[in-house]
């Protein structure tokens, strides 16, 4: 699986550390691991790193018992450890893969026990957050390399890990320029491309705002969108899969999607901002329809086709302009939660524009919904009080919630 990327970092590592050499760096060979949280994501890992066999014994904990007991069972794991102290006694490289919230708490547990010359990574997918969170914790003798990788499923947990996740994708690693030891990076780097991935480096930075457009964003219109639809009647025949992809991560788990916005608060709601001054730009253009006097009929393939349309060409829209502005191609950094969600404009849709005018009054209430939608979640991420933390972590249940009703709804029309 791309194991043979072994020595392609070498050359720029040797200069910094004149003591070791490259041979025998086990570091850069056949490193230790141990990996702190095995749910999908540190499951995932650990089974992709056994058939990457480029890493000595792998070690790991989880506050869970039965997910510890499974990764050991199936053998993604060596040895399961009964602490997260004791899984990383030995190791060369520890993997913390637990939510952002319990970041600092696990990196304050594990930092006594840490050997030196230690390398430190997690797999968050919020950076400059993480950082705070983790860096504080550290002793002097560790070295954190941060890493993002850009993958995940549908389902969660242990048992619903994939040696080949990872394979064919990208992992973003912000290391700190000109601090952190490139031997630190290489061995990060070395690690996921033994698992087929391609890593990038830019800056934490970098990281959270283009990841606050490309996949927070869609996320926040996604279940904004199923609000918006929950109460549209929907054509007889159902809908297509354009539209399912439309609304897809719509169904994404809103305990885990509450933690990564509140952690990224700053850049999403600066994403959040953006596409709202576009929607409004749209909805003007609406209103103005009315004062031709033409007659607006509603219907139900504004739920499904119109709608949908006009909330991805938002997307578009602003990743657009956001890529003019930043001189920087987002494509290869999305997901596809950015491409399901903008399905609707990739499939031809001029016969779906020529119609939109024909309802443009039930158009123009949909999109009105949609903006107070997500105004009323940026007015909510902009308050760090306790209440409107908890008051997110609701609505965004409640939206979750209303994706699992609409899918039920074009199923019993399906059937």
């Amino acid at each position: 699986m791309g194991c043979n990327h072994d020595h392609s970092h070498g050359g720029g590592c040797a200069g910094h550390h004149h003591h070791h050499d490259h041979a025998d760096d086990v570091l850069l060979t056949s490193p230790r691991i141990a990996i702190i949280g095995l749910g999908l994501m540190g499951a995932s890992f650990a089974a992709a790193l056994k058939t990457g066999n480029a890493v000595g014994e792998i070690s790991g904990f989880d506050t869970d018992a039965e997910s510890l007991r499974f990764c050991k069972e199936r053998g993604h794991i060596d040895h399961a450890a009964n602490s997260a102290t004791e899984a990383v006694k030995d190791a060369d490289i520890v993997v913390l893969a637990v939510p952002v919230s319990a970041l600092a708490e696990v990196a304050k547990a594990i930092a006594p026990a840490l050997k030196e010359d230690v390398v430190v990574t997690d797999l968050s997918s919020v950076k400059q957050e993480a950082v705070l969170a983790i860096l504080p914790q550290l002793p002097g003798h560790a070295v954190l390399v941060p890493a993002h990788p850009i993958a995940g499923a549908a389902t969660h947990g242990a048992k619903a890990a994939r040696a080949d996740l990872f394979d064919g994708k990208l992992v973003v690693l912000t290391p700190q320029k000109n601090v952190t030891p490139a031997r630190a990076v290489a061995a990060v780097a070395r690690l996921w491309e033994s698992v087929g991935s391609r890593a990038e480096r830019m800056s934490a930075e970098n990281h959270d705002i283009i990841y606050g457009y490309v996949s927070h964003l869609p996320q926040m219109m996604a279940y904004a969108a199923c609000h918006v639809l929950a109460d549209e009647s929907l054509p007889p025949e159902g809908a297509d899969e354009n539209f399912r992809r439309f609304i897809r991560i719509g169904g994404s788990d809103a305990k885990l999607w509450t933690e990564i916005v509140l952690a990224n608060q700053e850049p999403v709601r600066h994403a959040l901002a953006h596409v709202l001054a576009t929607l409004e730009h749209m909805s003007q253009e609406f209103k103005s329809g009315e004062v031709h006097g033409a007659v607006s009929e509603d219907s139900p393939y504004v739920a499904t086709r119109y709608f949908p349309l006009l909330a991805a060409g938002a997307m578009i829209s602003v990743v657009n302009q956001f890529e003019m502005q930043n001189k920087l191609h987002l494509a290869p950094y999305s997901g596809t939660g950015l491409k399901d969600f903008t399905a609707p404009i990739a499939s031809d849709p001029s016969e779906d524009l020529q119609n939109i005018s024909l309802s443009y009054a039930h158009v123009a209430r949909c999109l009105k919904r949609f903006i107070d939608t997500l105004h009323d979640l940026e007015l909510t991420l902009a308050d760090p009080s306790a209440p409107a933390k908890q008051k997110l972590r609701e609505t965004l249940a409640n939206y979750q919630q209303q994706h699992t009703n609409l899918m039920a709804r074009l199923t019993d029309k399906a059937a």
